[in-house]
């Protein structure tokens, strides 16, 4: 059974009101949260609202033109904040491939 646009919400609602908590890249201002640990933690000149939330967070494509100190100190932030660790650099490169992809690993949902 495919669900349409006003189905898929509802079924998103229900699963925040359920759990009490959002899938982090459905949170908006959890999202800006970690732009702003990011920004701040990597000393990047970039405007928050400038940043795309799906497009890649490291590589030439990047807008953010982070590298492997930046995703060490992003690392490090992450645990401080909110006491997640994340050591596999496998692992790593998959949570850092956006910023979607980042809320979603703190907050799966």
């Amino acid at each position: 059974m495919r669900l349409n646009s006003v189905q898929s919400w509802v079924v998103i609602v229900s699963e925040v009101l359920t759990r009490g908590i959002m899938r982090g890249s459905l949170d908006a201002d959890f999202k800006q949260r970690l732009k702003q640990l990011i920004v701040t933690e990597c000393e990047i000149e970039q405007e928050i609202d400038a940043i795309d939330d799906d497009a890649p967070m490291f590589g030439p494509d990047s807008q953010l033109e982070l590298d492997s100190i930046d995703a060490f100190q992003i690392a490090v932030a992450v645990q401080n904040t909110f006491g997640v660790k994340i050591t596999d650099s496998k692992e790593m490169r998959r949570v850092f491939t956006s910023i979607n992809t980042f809320a979603d690993f703190l907050r799966p949902g």
